[in-house]
């Protein structure tokens, strides 16, 4: 038996779309919000020390690795991280860059918060420093992952590769 089409009309007319639109509505919504994110939010990179030492004058003496030393500045924040025994959480106190060593790849650090240092400092104390060497987007973080995007201020690893050395070349 079929429906009277006053009755399927009917139906239809009360019949709303209107729960889907406003979770349609809502998706893209959150899309545009995440596609938004992906290229404006930023980034903090670091680079980490291999050792780092903080003195009994509150001066840190961190040692980096030569591909991540070329990256780091004066004026850089830092953070010095000393390790704890056990399940302790380290210590956490923030520095920031004050000179760089080139021929040994070492960096002085300066303390800015001294209420965070240990009440005593007799002899130096181990730890690692993180250095904020730049921020960067999501996107630009993934390209570079990807190596579809070469880092800025790259420096070339060979001779030839630069003008001056295939200028000067017999």
């Amino acid at each position: 038996m079929s429906i009277p089409f006053s009755r399927s009309t009917r139906s239809l007319f009360v019949d709303s779309f209107r729960p889907a639109v406003i979770g349609l509505v809502l998706a893209v919504l959150t899309l545009l919000a995440l596609i938004v994110w992906f290229f404006l939010a930023r980034v903090t990179l670091f680079q980490s020390s291999t050792s780092a030492s903080l003195e009994p004058g509150g001066q840190i003496i961190a040692s980096f690795p030569a591909e991540s030393f070329s990256q780091i500045k004066p004026g850089q924040s830092a953070v010095l991280r000393l390790g704890q025994t056990g399940d302790q959480r380290p210590l956490v106190i923030p520095a920031v860059v004050f000179d760089t060593q080139g021929g040994n790849e070492q960096v002085i650090l300066v303390v800015t918060d001294y209420s965070s240092l240990p009440g005593t400092i007799a002899e130096e104390i181990q730890g690692r420093v993180d250095v904020e060497t730049e921020y960067i987007s999501p996107a630009e973080l993934l390209l570079r992952a990807s190596g579809k995007f070469l880092a800025r201020g790259r420096i070339p690893t060979s001779p030839q590769a630069t003008p001056e050395a295939s200028s000067n070349a017999p």
